[in-house]
């Protein structure tokens, strides 16, 4: 039959890369309805090496896609999300530079944003491309990466109440805004801006 997951959280308990045996597949006969809905994956003390494939879903035809994707990091890894037409697929792949998309919307946070379908992690390099059409970005709740480069034509902004932790650099390129208000940065890696920001009352 057919299954809406409405709002919930399907939990994705992986042990291992054996479908149904160490890894957990929801498998729906009729069309899944994935708007809302959000996945969180368990490695348990599973460590998922490069190349690992993981089909979590499989359906006879879905609409929407996770609303919210959570995948606990791995060193040197980085994980993304097929939606195909009969399942989806978790692929570990060589950890990159992460693209910001922003076909969905202006929410960091939301996968559809991201290149991969996957909201970057602690250890991500993440990267919005200068001279590319303008980003308008917004962090609302607390945020850790790797790197951070802002090219031209990115605005980035933390809402009220969020904050930006950084294990490495964070560029700033001419062109870019960066726009703090009241909330926190903490960075524990280099500090290059050469654009504008405005810092309000944060730190």
């Amino acid at each position: 039959g057919n299954l809406d997951l409405g709002a919930n959280t399907y939990n994705c308990e992986t042990n291992g890369t054996t479908a149904n045996t160490q890894y957990d597949v929801l498998a729906i006969s009729g069309t899944a309805n994935l708007t809302n809905a959000k996945l969180a994956v368990d490695w348990g003390t599973f460590v998922p090496a490069l190349g690992n494939t993981f089909t979590v879903m499989q359906y006879g035809s879905h609409t929407g896609e996770f609303s919210a994707v959570t995948i606990p990091p791995v060193p040197g890894l980085t994980f993304t999300m097929t939606y195909g037409n009969t399942s989806v697929i978790i692929s570990a792949i060589a950890k990159q530079t992460i693209p910001w998309t922003g076909t969905a919307n202006s929410n960091w946070s939301n996968p559809s944003n991201w290149a991969g379908g996957v909201v970057p992690s602690a250890t991500d390099t993440v990267s919005f491309p200068s001279g590319a059409s303008p980003y308008q970005v917004v962090i609302s709740s607390a945020v850790s990466l790797g790197t951070l480069t802002l090219g031209s034509n990115c605005t980035l902004t933390l809402s009220s109440g969020s904050s930006l932790a950084l294990n490495g650099t964070f560029n700033i390129n001419s062109g870019a805004t960066l726009n703090v208000g009241t909330s926190t940065i903490a960075l524990n890696g280099n500090w290059n801006n050469n654009g504008t920001l405005n810092a309000g009352t944060g730190k």
